[in-house]
């Protein structure tokens, strides 16, 4: 091997490419790299395009996403038939009630709970129950009080002062444990226990990969701000450190901005035919690159309708790219793990968030926070373990089993809907809350929305760290 060779050899094994020009230039001059290159020039991710004293060299910036197979596993609720009857709604309670039991039952606090039946036989002692709340009100002298049932019956309970503000916190058909003395058919409750998510372990991937989350693009609104698209899909297909990892996207729903959404909505849009408004995120998701898995789900903006569950958005408003392979459509919830190989992978919970607007006007303390800071009800509804605890926060599709129960307990937790951006950690979970690609509309002023559009979520998945990137 001669030196021009071993040159060759060594700046492969440091990582830099020849360019056709050097290397020709160096046959062609018999030149060895040793000496012509200049002392600190080889390095990696390199390309020498000279071997001229003087040596110009490009860095080459790697997609490093493309060496990786995406993993995306949805679990779909089957919402093909939900008859609004009376015995579908019983169900339907029925199902959420055992549901969270089940959850309270693994707190240890709760090992000893007994019906209600069997709790109001007390002779005065302590006990410990678990039931759903059938209503609230508060006495005449300001004392708050519930009314609570089980599958054997009802109870009524007084909130002590030791349940002190949870008890503020509770809403009707919530599902919670309570601890309490029972006296002449009362239960006096000290202790509040919610489902609750455990803390654990925060879970991540080994893989250098990355999840990014956005919400409420609203096409076709005449407040749409196109320079948040334009430099989304700059960012996004650019060889930018973070772009380059980027191997999975949510978009949390209100794709569209809709037709007759709320009254006067014409006079608000640009694009009037919402086959026209769709076809504005066909267009966005073919600048996508497509090796990064694309999950979308509907939000109250889209033509789905407002219940709860929503299904997945249908062939003819994505004609398109419908087949595309890294194009997953979904329902409005859903539980998505993404990336589970090596380590099980990571649990999405996507939720486009309606429900929010209501709650937040329910629990006097969430009120007060207003709805510019949408994690506290984020880690309100973990809480509760219940995306839309009170019946008419949200349209609900009476299913068999209840979908909006968070049975799984989350590592990222995306939303959107009220359109102000907040990211923050609830015990090992992540909480995304993407804003959006519109600006402020009188739409929003009248519900108490308050904008803040362009900001982009990005979240590595083998370290959880969050990245936010502003393009506004």
């Amino acid at each position: 091997m001669n030196d021009l060779q071993k040159n060759v050899l060594e700046l492969i094994e440091n990582g830099t490419l020849l360019g056709v020009d050097a290397y020709e230039s160096a046959i062609d001059n018999q030149t060895a790299f040793g000496s012509a290159l200049p002392k600190g020039i080889v390095q990696k991710n390199a390309i020498a395009t000279s071997v001229e004293d003087v040596v110009e060299v490009k860095k080459i910036k790697k997609i490093i996403a493309k060496d990786f197979d995406g993993v995306v596993d949805i679990d779909i609720a089957d919402i093909k038939a939900c008859a609004k009857t009376t015995d579908s709604f019983i169900e339907l309670f029925s199902s959420k009630y055992e549901q969270i039991k089940n959850i309270l039952l693994s707190h240890q606090g709760l090992k000893n709970t007994v019906s209600i039946s069997t709790a109001l036989k007390s002779t005065g002692g302590e006990e410990t129950v678990i039931g759903m709340i059938y209503d609230i009100f508060t006495t005449k002298s300001g004392k708050l009080m519930a009314e609570i049932e089980d599958g054997s019956g009802r109870m009524k309970v007084f909130f002590t002062e030791r349940a002190g503000t949870d008890a503020e916190r509770v809403l009707v058909d919530d599902v919670i444990g309570m601890k309490g003395r029972i006296s002449r058919e009362y239960m006096f409750v000290d202790d509040i226990i919610w489902p609750d998510v455990p803390a654990s372990v925060t879970r991540t991937i080994s893989d250098p990969l990355s999840a990014v989350f956005i919400s409420d693009l609203h096409y076709g609104s005449k407040e749409f701000i196109q320079k948040i698209e334009s430099r989304f899909i700059k960012w996004i297909n650019s060889a930018d450190r973070d772009a380059s990892r980027v191997k999975y996207l949510f978009v949390g729903g209100d794709v569209a901005d809709g037709i007759g959404i709320y009254p006067g909505q014409e006079e608000d849009l640009q694009i009037k035919d919402i086959f026209g408004q769709y076809k504005k995120f066909e267009e966005l998701f073919e600048t996508i690159p497509e090796h990064i898995q694309v999950m979308v789900c509907a939000g109250n903006h889209d033509a789905m309708g407002l219940a709860e569950p929503q299904p997945k958005l249908p062939r003819k408003f994505l004609p398109t790219i419908y087949d595309f392979k890294n194009l997953h459509l979904t329902q409005n919830p859903s539980n998505i793990r993404i990336h589970g190989m090596d380590t099980g992978g990571i649990n999405v919970l996507m939720y486009h968030g309606y429900s929010f607007t209501s709650i937040i006007d329910a629990v006097p303390e969430l009120r007060r926070l207003g709805m510019s800071e949408p994690q506290h009800v984020m880690k309100d509804v973990l809480r509760r373990r219940h995306l839309a605890p009170t019946y008419g926060a949200t349209v609900v599709n009476p299913l068999e089993i209840d979908p909006l129960v968070i049975k799984t307990v989350p590592d990222i937790f995306h939303t959107g809907d009220l359109h102000s951006h907040a990211v923050d950690k609830y015990k090992s979970t992540t909480l995304v809350s993407s804003s959006t690609f519109q600006g402020q509309t009188s739409f929003m002023d009248r519900v108490g929305h308050k904008a803040t559009p362009g900001k982009i979520t990005c979240v590595e998945l083998d370290t959880r760290r969050v990245i936010v990137k502003d393009f506004l």
